[in-house]
């Protein structure tokens, strides 16, 4: 069972945005003790058999082993059965894996916190800032569900 759940862009993103994605799962551990995982950590969801390949409309890589839906089926899969709250990056809303992800959790009551740009600049270029939490204990972040 993960703490958290990091959601975000990556389509389009140099390496698949993961410096902004491990920036924030270092910090939930380094300061806030949490665990979490991220998306470029949870392997694709695998196929029935042989005969169940991966549907070629939604592979927008072609030399990429599965298609990106394969991907998120597996993400949602780990965001529903092991984890308690989901952090969202800056972005989002420009990822359609990530709006798909947010409206999950908002519809199963999985608490959903904001990670603020400001707060993940300063994670990049200062991993070690001690970056003050709110009152909730969640650091920079906006509770859209209690």
């Amino acid at each position: 069972m993960y703490d958290a759940y990091i959601c975000g862009p990556m389509a389009g993103k140099t390496d698949l945005n993961k410096s902004n994605f491990a920036a924030v799962k270092r910090y939930l551990f380094d300061f806030m003790h949490l665990t979490s995982v991220i998306p470029h950590d949870i392997p694709p969801h695998p196929h029935e058999s042989i005969n169940h390949k991966c549907p070629e409309n939604f592979r927008r890589n072609p030399s990429a082993s599965h298609a990106e839906c394969c991907y998120l089926r597996g993400d949602i899969i780990v965001l529903l059965r092991e984890c308690r709250n989901m952090y969202v990056l800056p972005g989002w809303n420009a990822s359609n894996g990530g709006r798909l992800e947010l409206m999950v959790a908002a519809q199963c009551g999985i608490p959903t916190y904001f990670v603020e740009h400001n707060a993940l600049v300063t994670l990049l270029y200062s991993p070690r800032a001690n970056l003050l939490p709110y009152p909730d204990g969640h650091v920079n972040a906006k509770e859209t569900r209690s």
